[in-house]
């Protein structure tokens, strides 16, 4: 499956960087850097290969560092998501990448990913698996290798990376954060400011997958279905809207119908919902909107048959 990327900054250093403002959901060679923004107590010049040169003044003169951007991956996502028949759970197969691209490892994967007291995660040998359940956040890191290098090299992939959630939550799209594998220390005596920017940066590049994300409506017993509708609408809209789906624009509009019907004609509202499904799975060539088709045909079906539509 093809791999949709975003380039994330919320602090962009300079052009070339290799740390950019958001753009659009093109493979990071097409994004373009955001404007230079010098940082609070610092000055900010080009090093050469992305990276950045900080200077900062301290008592004994002028000091400065060389900042390495953690974005120099190629990272691709493909995901594959089924619901048991036995244990009704909703299982999701994950296959990383690190593109020809790549200029560094890729080590580091962070997904947002609700309910994760009841989900079973695993991650493959040389990797693993941090739950953060609080903050619904699963990291996927690589162990450090002998050499002390960590993740997968330039035009390497690996499978074996897996959650089975229960159906509280239903497949839904989300942007998963990756970085390379690269550590910069920022000096002791860097001003309080500037450091506090350095670490809210947002260092990373971000790639489409789906997760459990979407309240299927457990402890709800008032729930409808039209209401249901709305939210995994809500959920899937603007990954649809921004995505290579073949029915994009009509998917979003047939779900609309749907809702709207759902509240007052049940099975004209529950005939919507067949025919989104069938559009949905018909996604065309794009492997990131096949993904997105089968997530949100898992979730007409569970409409369904939770309200015997």
């Amino acid at each position: 499956m093809l791999r949709r990327i975003i380039l994330v900054s919320l602090i962009a250093l300079n052009p070339g960087t290799g740390v950019a403002q958001q753009s659009s959901a093109l493979p990071p060679a097409t994004a373009r850097a955001g404007p230079a923004i010098a940082l609070p107590g610092a000055s900010v010049t080009p090093a050469g290969d992305g990276d950045s040169t900080i200077t900062y003044p301290t008592s004994a003169g002028p000091r400065s560092f060389r900042f390495v951007p953690a974005t120099k991956t190629d990272p691709g996502i493909v995901v594959d998501v089924a619901r048991d028949s036995q244990t009704g759970h909703y299982v999701y197969q994950y296959r990383f990448s690190n593109g020809q691209n790549a200029r560094q490892r890729l080590s580091e994967i962070k997904m947002t990913v609700r309910g994760l007291r009841g989900a079973a995660v695993e991650a493959p040998r040389g990797w693993r698996a941090d739950a953060t359940p609080s903050r619904d956040l699963l990291t996927w890191t690589a162990d450090a290798e002998s050499d002390g290098r960590r993740g997968l090299a330039i035009g390497i992939e690996a499978a074996g990376f897996h959650i089975e959630a229960t159906p509280s939550n239903l497949p839904g799209p989300s942007q998963a954060t990756c970085r390379g594998d690269v550590v910069t220390t920022l000096p002791a005596d860097l001003p309080q400011e500037t450091r506090l920017s350095l670490e809210r940066l947002g260092n990373f590049l971000v790639v489409w997958t789906l997760v459990p994300l979407i309240s299927s409506g457990d402890g709800e017993p008032d729930l409808t279905p039209d209401v249901l509708t709305a939210r995994v609408m809500g959920a899937y809209s603007h990954a649809l809207t921004t995505s290579e789906h073949k029915s994009r624009t009509e998917l979003v509009a047939k779900l609309n119908e749907a809702i709207e019907l759902l509240s007052s004609d049940t099975k004209g509202g529950a005939a919507k919902l067949s025919q989104a499904r069938e559009m949905a799975v018909a996604a065309g060539p794009d492997g990131w909107s096949r993904s997105l088709g089968q997530g949100l045909a898992l979730c007409i079906d569970f409409i369904k048959a939770r309200f015997g539509l």
